[in-house]
């Protein structure tokens, strides 16, 4: 239960931070890096 518990709060973690990074750039900047 606690490994589930462990694993989940990492995956979140590690998954909202990128997202949260791309959700602060300016679309037409993320478009030129790519």
């Amino acid at each position: 239960m606690l490994a589930i518990v462990s694993a989940s709060v990492i995956g979140v973690i590690f998954g909202f931070m990128p997202a949260r990074s791309a959700a602060r750039l300016d679309p037409v900047e993320a478009l030129a890096r790519e």
